[in-house]
This record gives C-alpha cells, sequence and structure tokens, in this order.
C-alpha cells in the first residue's frame, strides 16, 4: 500500500494548506457523483479520505510519522511494546509457497521454514525507552537497510525567546536543529538507535539539550518508505512478475528484481500461471530476536503478446496444431 503522503500527492514535510488543497483536489476527482461507481474509484476515495484524516491531524501525523500504518491497526494498541523470544530463523535459500494463508497462529513450516503469517506480532516489537525519550524519524528506502547509510534528520522545538520583551518579539519561539547521523548495515523498521551512539554531525544539538532537559533522551528511529512493485506484509515482500508463455511451459531462466539487487531464477518446466514463488530471506530486515530477514514472494502472471509477426503467428499456429494432432 502506498503511504498516506503518496495517496495525496504531497511531501512528507507539506504544511497543512498544501495538504488541504490536494485534498479538495482529489475528492473533486475521485468523488463517486463524479468519477462513477466503479470500485476502483470507490477503492481510491476510500484512500483519500484515510489519509486525509490523519495527515490534517497534527498528533495523528505525528504518530504516523513514527510509526507509519501499525498505529492505526487495530492489532497495534494490544500487541505494542511486546515481542516474543522466537527461534533463530532457518536458513536462506529459494523455495516455493507451501502455506495455505491460513495458519493464522503457526511461526514455522515441518520444514523448519517461516511461514508468510510468522511476524505478526513481531512487527509491532521494538525496545522499551525511558518515558521522556523523544524519537527522530529517519526514513529509509527498502534496499538501504541492507547497508551503511548516512541520513539527514531534523527536530523542531518550541522554546523561550531569549529576546522576548523586546519590542515586536514574542515570547516562544520554534527552532529547527539539523543533524546527521550513520545508520549501520541491517537496520530494521521501528529500530531505535541512541542518537549520541549515531550522530555525526550537529552534536551542538545534544550538548544544548543536556542542559535544559537532562533527562531526556534522544533516540533516531527506522521508518521504510514504500516501494514501487513491493507490497509489504510485516516483514515479507510480495511483487509480481511477468513470464512468457514458452518459458513457463519449457521452463528457464527469469530474473527477479529484489531489494538486495536482481536475482536470476530457474522456473521449472510446466510452471502453472499465478504460481508463487518463495525467496527465502529476500525480504526485510527483522529485529534479531524475531530472525534474519522475511521473504519475498513472487506471484507469476503469464505474458500474452498483443501484436504477432507473421513468422510468430505461424509458429503458433504450428503449436496448436501439434497439439491437437
Amino acid at each position: 500500500m502506498r503511504n498516506y503522503y503518496q495517496i495525496l500527492g504531497v511531501s512528507y514535510d507539506a504544511p497543512l494548506e498544501e495538504i488541504r488543497k490536494a485534498y479538495h483536489r482529489l475528492v473533486k476527482q475521485y468523488h463517486p457523483d463524479a468519477a462513477g461507481q466503479t470500485e476502483e474509484n470507490k477503492r481510491k476515495f476510500q484512500e483519500i479520505q484515510e489519509a486525509y484524516s490523519v495527515l490534517s491531524d497534527p498528533e495523528k501525523r505525528e504518530r504516523y510519522r513514527y510509526y507509519g500504518h501499525a498505529a492505526f491497526t487495530k492489532s497495534y494498541y494490544a500487541q505494542h511494546g511486546h515481542g516474543p523470544d522466537y527461534a533463530e530463523d532457518a536458513g536462506n535459500s529459494a523455495d516455493e509457497e507451501d502455506c495455505d494463508g491460513d495458519c493464522e497462529h503457526c511461526t514455522r513450516h515441518s520444514d523448519g521454514s517461516y511461514c508468510p503469517n510468522h511476524g505478526r506480532q513481531a512487527a509491532h516489537w521494538e525496545e522499551r525507552i525511558p518515558p521522556e525519550s523523544i524519537r527522530l524519524s529517519v526514513w529509509m528506502e527498502m534496499e538501504e537497510t541492507l547497508s551503511e547509510q548516512i541520513k539527514d534528520i531534523e527536530y523542531t522545538e518550541e522554546m523561550e525567546n531569549p529576546d522576548a520583551g523586546k519590542p515586536g518579539q514574542p515570547a516562544r519561539i520554534s527552532r529547527t536543529w539539523r543533524m546527521r547521523v550513520k545508520i549501520p548495515a541491517e537496520c530494521y523498521e521501528h529500530q531505535l538507535f541512541l542518537l549520541n551512539d549515531v550522530i555525526i554531525e550537529g552534536e551542538e544539538f545534544l550538548e544544548e539539550q543536556k542542559k535544559r532537559h537532562p533527562r531526556r533522551y534522544f533516540f533516531a528511529m527506522i521508518l521504510l518508505k514504500d516501494r514501487q512493485g513491493f507490497r509489504r506484509q510485516d516483514f515479507h515482500l510480495f511483487s509480481d512478475l511477468t513470464v512468457d508463455y514458452p518459458t513457463l511451459v519449457l521452463g528457464g531462466r527469469v530474473k527477479i528484481p529484489t531489494i538486495g539487487g536482481t536475482l536470476d531464477y530457474d522456473i521449472p518446466p510446466g510452471t502453472l500461471p499465478e504460481r508463487r514463488l518463495r525467496l527465502v530471506g529476500h525480504g526485510l530486515v527483522m529485529p534479531k530476536k524475531v530472525g534474519k530477514r522475511g521473504d519475498h514472494y513472487v506471484i507469476l502472471h503469464v505474458k500474452i503478446p498483443q501484436n504477432l509477426t507473421p513468422e510468430q503467428r505461424a509458429a503458433l499456429e504450428a503449436f496448436r496444431a501439434a497439439f491437437e494432432a
């Protein structure tokens, strides 16, 4: 699912007025009375309403910046802050999907591999931190979590105006601090790093905060951006791949895009369309208490050519005739 900023077509730091204008423009475009009562329009209209209800509310928007969609699910309130100790992951190989999707409470298959539903509770697990702490968002692409990254972050606070009392000066002002942090490889969404441990530029911010708030801790919190072509379910990824008909019938090698790069995969002969391949350990990084990495599931679709050359048409006619003989 696209994030709320992408749905409204605004940037992460867009002011409220820009969000309102984007909302009203999209509502006019996709309102069922104007765009028609199609399922697609209904879905888009519902997404627009949901996105605006969060981004137009300062408190909800702040919570969304820290926790993403998880902050607005029923399971979040019941599961947030609790995470059982799971066993280590079971290797790193490519296999095919063998879960029927209904094993809500299972964590492993009979062969020792994790099922697609593993991690429902684990996705909401996070380290416990002091109650007075403040979390600073570090937005990352999915593939960036696999290697060390330098990221820019900022923090805006309201503080007393040192020039208060002078003509035209307010009692309080807002100040934005800008810092740079070094995030280690193999980080995961909602992972927390003590800012003192990862900051590489802007240390004066911590010095100033320590003077004014000695009991306050600051953490850098990892948040992931959605990536086009990939769908997330906890730490697992899902994508689609279109394969030509001869390769499905005869077998052959295809290239599968993953967050770690392009993977060569051998399709066995007689593979049916809509089959789901399972790439074990090619999903998102998990907390160490949960495992190593999630899996990547690839749904295969058959490619039907729309325009055939005379030679291609003759070859298909001969193919059909061979099976009818």
